[in-house]
């Protein structure tokens, strides 16, 4: 037997005496909404803290408010295993494995077909492969970053003529800077209320879901469509009526949101919005009913929609400056191979 084996051997079994422990943990991280790859670590520090396991320095225990300055130990290391090892077999590899941040969901038309548009949430930029990279947090596009290496599965551009690749290109710059705008500028809800940050997640959310649906372009997918772009347009509306009165009408109408929130610093023409469907058309699209009408009038209520979502966005200033970057380590906890 390998010294490998005997190590996954150790690790298993540790695995085992720890299982009652995580099976009661586990569930706790569950209801605070700790996602599956973040879990072990925290697993584990709770182990530490609950007394489960009881590593000494020497002839003394650890300091349980000093965890972080162990982490390169080889005993948090083999720790760490363990409680990984349980998490595995609990749930399987891949669902505990990290994958970063999502990237942000757009749409652009190519020939009048949609296309997905892929924005990765932040510039990369690798120092030491598997060791050290840079994250940088950028309101637009940074330094090398092109938006058309961002569509899926897109058709060889160059056979476009200019004029169709100039449209094209100004379509996915448009796109992935304002989805980069709008997650950069909502790290400056952090510490707002609840149902401030919920509205900020709404706006966010509804504009990529609706984008991923016109990608779709099935028929029964774009009433759906519709009903998350005007989703998308009210939560941005009522976020800055909320944030500027402590409160929100329970209203759909643009006739009404957009007067008010121009009452508090948002500037935006509302004669843009002159051929929006009315909300009982909206509701309608929702349930298939109606005519929502094809690809080409649904992604032009996109692009409106988007310009809506980033204008509300811009009033509100981030902790941070764009371009900012963080010196990210691999985790120093995880076993060296």
């Amino acid at each position: 037997m390998t010294s490998a084996d005997k190590t996954s051997d150790q690790t298993e079994e540790l695995a085992g005496h720890f299982s009652a422990w995580l099976d009661e943990i586990d569930p706790e991280l569950a209801e605070l909404e700790v996602s599956l790859p973040q879990r072990p670590l925290q697993a584990l520090i709770e182990l530490l803290q609950v007394g489960a396991v009881v590593p000494h320095v020497g002839q003394e225990p650890i300091a349980l408010d000093r965890l972080t300055s162990y982490a390169e130990e080889v005993w948090f290391k083999a720790l760490y295993a363990a409680v990984e090892r349980w998490y595995v077999n609990t749930f399987g590899a891949e669902a505990i494995r990290g994958k970063g941040n999502a990237p942000l969901d757009g749409v652009i038309l190519i020939r009048g077909v949609a296309y997905a548009i892929s924005v990765p949430t932040n510039r990369g930029e690798v120092v030491i492969p598997g060791k050290q990279a840079w994250m940088y947090f950028e309101e637009g596009l940074g330094e090398g970053e092109d938006a058309l290496d961002w569509v899926v599965d897109a058709p060889d551009l160059s056979r476009l003529d200019s004029a169709r690749r100039n449209e094209v290109e100004a379509q996915a710059l448009k796109v992935a800077s304002a989805l980069r705008l709008i997650n950069f500028r909502r790290l400056g809800f952090g510490r707002a209320e609840p149902d401030i940050r919920s509205l900020v997640l709404g706006a966010r959310g509804y504009i990529q879901q609706a984008a991923r649906k016109i990608v779709g372009a099935k028929p029964e997918d774009r009433g759906p469509a519709w009903f998350d772009l005007q989703m998308a347009i009210e939560s941005a509306l009522k976020l800055v009526i909320r944030n500027a009165t402590g409160d929100q009408p329970k209203k759909h109408e643009f006739s009404i949101l957009l007067p008010q929130a121009a009452a508090h610093g948002l500037v935006f023409d509302p004669a843009r919005f002159s051929t929006w469907p009315s909300f009982p058309e909206i509701s309608d699209y929702r349930y298939l009913q109606g005519t929502p009408g094809g690809v080409e009038r649904l992604f032009q209520a996109y692009l409106l929609a988007l310009d809506l979502v980033v204008a509300v966005f811009s009033l509100f200033d981030p902790p941070l400056q764009s371009g900012a970057g963080l010196l990210l380590r691999y985790a120093p906890w995880k076993a060296d191979a």
